[in-house]
């Protein structure tokens, strides 16, 4: 994000060029996160629109910018600069190619100024009409039902035989975690929040888990799963934190079946990991 000018060379994003399609599927995305009223750092962008390099994403937000501008100059109204979600994991705060979008920023002034406008894209209330001018769908994954669904699931009366016997291969195959030399394997291994990992792997390296959901789980139970992951990886972080043990963490949901796009989706948002396996003749494979 060097580019100071993505302002004044970005186009809109009513054209052919890659940065213009990506910036129509950047700000649906970003339309989102302003609801939430939560910021996105570029990695996470960038990985969200497919690209390999976070810093091509100055054209990209300067042709977001560029488009809002321009529908605010035709309707003779105010749009904030949504843009200015996008940050950086070192500084919380958006590069300086959004500066040329404000025009009287300075270093006295910047962070004030950004985080002022910042509220003012949470509090907007016209982001569907502004999506619905410039022709542009809603990201129809809100994730609200799904939360619901996993908020509501109560469970089952005890371990399924399905479950027991996926669990067991995945003690016994850790290399479908892409993990080798494992030097201790458990199923049920308790954290410290009273929690119980389905399966648990300690390398020299890691500490790897896999939550699993066997082929007669529900849908809510697979929302569920994606916010186990969540939790755990964040769990066991603490414990070796806490232990002063220096182990990279892996969290990973195996499931026993064909994972839906609404899945992946929210998989994806929450950066959860994730294995489909099917059953074969002595055992599972990895699809």
């Amino acid at each position: 994000m060097k580019s100071k000018n993505a302002a004044d060379v970005a186009r809109n994003m009513f054209g052919p060029e890659l940065y213009q399609e990506r910036a129509r599927r950047a700000l649906p995305l970003l339309v989102q996160y302003a609801k939430a009223r939560h910021p996105i750092q570029y990695q996470k962008l960038a990985t969200a629109l497919d690209m390999s390099n976070a810093r091509n994403l100055n054209y990209v937000l300067g042709s977001v910018g560029r488009t809002l501008n321009e529908l605010a100059e035709k309707q003779s109204k105010l749009i904030p600069r949504i843009q200015v979600l996008v940050v950086s994991k070192s500084r919380g705060l958006p590069s300086a190619g959004i500066d040329s979008f404000f025009g009287n920023l300075t270093p006295n002034n910047r962070s004030k100024l950004l985080s002022d406008e910042k509220k003012a894209v949470f509090n907007f209330k016209g982001w569907d009409r502004v999506l619905s001018d410039l022709s542009l769908a809603q990201i129809s994954a809100s994730f609200g039902d799904q939360i619901k669904s996993a908020r509501e699931f109560g469970g089952g009366g005890g371990e399924s035989e399905e479950h027991r016997r996926l669990k067991e291969w995945i003690r016994e195959n850790p290399e479908i975690l892409g993990l080798r030399n494992t030097h201790l394997a458990e199923t049920e291994r308790k954290l410290a929040s009273g929690d119980s990992l389905d399966v648990s792997f300690q390398t020299s390296r890691k500490w790897a888990a896999a939550e699993v959901k066997a082929s007669n789980a529900s849908e809510p139970d697979l929302h569920r799963g994606i916010f186990q992951i969540v939790k755990y990886k964040a769990v066991m972080e603490a414990e070796l934190k806490t232990s002063n043990l220096h182990l990279d963490v892996l969290a990973i949901l195996v499931i026993e079946q064909k994972v839906s796009d609404e899945l992946k989706n929210l998989a994806k948002n929450l950066s959860v990991e994730f294995v489909e396996v099917s059953k074969v003749e002595g055992g599972y494979k990895v699809k």
